[in-house]
């Protein structure tokens, strides 16, 4: 079998096993990573988050929740009438602030709300949502131990400046090698430059940030003209991780009014090495299945001369 007709089965192998892969933290596991929304104010968006318990003594686990900045990082969740609502997503949040105990081996769905405010500016906003576990919650505070979910959720703009963004894509879906490449095509309405400004952010499987790649003039992209353009972006290079399926993150600012928009894709890295070795046992898997055929056809054919 010669390596090009070898690959795509490689990469259904691959990807069937890559599946059953979990994130964990410690003793408790929560799922999923990532959970991205869209909505516009006074609507409310639901989702279950999954805790699974892999100790051997009974969990108290606590919910807290914070805001995140791209710039900044996380900033402490503050009551309402501290903070602004048009901007606070965590403030959004509705989820079990009470103690969940879970059993050893023990699995369970925890709902989770975002009543999304009626004010709320259009934008992308971003939480994160920590379990973590404590006789008390302030211990569980204090102790910070825990897996997190990262809320995205984006409120549309519908006062656009005539701009769209029609295609973000890695260079290919799969890579055998760093550097990986990607791209984004835009469609400018009114035909004059904008301003650009924002960022391609890569998370691995286990939701950990690994690399960001600017859109700014610093990194290379200023502005767009019209009617169309297609600009490639800077490598993520070899610090960005090792074998996996990758998430990349789109969100760019334009125009006089900032606006906001944001596209997502996935690709796999799978090293040579890693492939070189499902090649070999796949070709051993074949080659061992053609001998027992031949084995088989000569003895039945050994068989009829007798």
């Amino acid at each position: 079998m010669t390596m090009k007709k070898a690959v795509p089965v490689i990469i259904i192998i691959v990807l069937f096993f890559a599946s059953f892969l979990q994130l964990k933290a410690g003793s408790l596991i929560a799922k999923p990573v990532i959970i991205d929304k869209k909505g516009e104010p006074r609507i409310t968006l639901k989702e279950v988050v999954v805790l699974e318990s892999q100790a051997n003594y009974k969990m108290n686990i606590y919910a807290v929740v914070n805001n995140i900045d791209i710039l900044d990082g996380d900033r402490e969740f503050k009551i309402s009438s501290q903070v602004d609502l048009s901007k606070s997503l965590a403030n959004w949040i509705e989820i079990s602030r009470g103690v969940i105990q879970l059993l050893p081996g023990e699995e369970k769905s925890v709902d989770l709300e975002i009543k999304i405010g009626p004010k709320a500016e259009a934008g992308i906003y971003h939480a994160k949502i920590s379990f973590f576990e404590g006789s008390t919650r302030e211990e569980a505070e204090a102790r910070k131990q825990g897996p997190s979910v990262l809320v995205n959720l984006e409120i549309s703009d519908n006062s656009q400046e005539g701009a769209r963004l029609k295609k973000f894509s890695a260079e290919r879906p799969i890579f055998f090698k760093m550097p990986v490449a990607f791209s984004f095509r835009l469609e400018n309405e009114e035909n004059k430059p904008l301003p650009l400004d924002g960022r391609v952010m890569i998370y691995n499987r286990r939701g950990e940030e690994v690399a960001v790649l600017p859109i700014n003039k610093e990194g290379g992209v200023a502005s767009w003209e019209g009617p169309e353009q297609k600009l490639l972006l800077a490598n993520l290079g070899e610090t960005g991780g090792g074998f996996g399926r990758y998430k990349a993150i789109l969100r760019l600012s334009y125009g006089a009014k900032r606006t906001l928009i944001q596209d997502t894709v996935f690709f796999w890295v799978i090293p040579w090495p890693i492939a070189v070795v499902f090649i070999l046992i796949l070709t051993a898997l074949i080659g061992s299945i053609v001998y027992a055929f031949y084995k088989l056809y000569n003895q039945r054919s050994y068989d009829q001369i007798e």
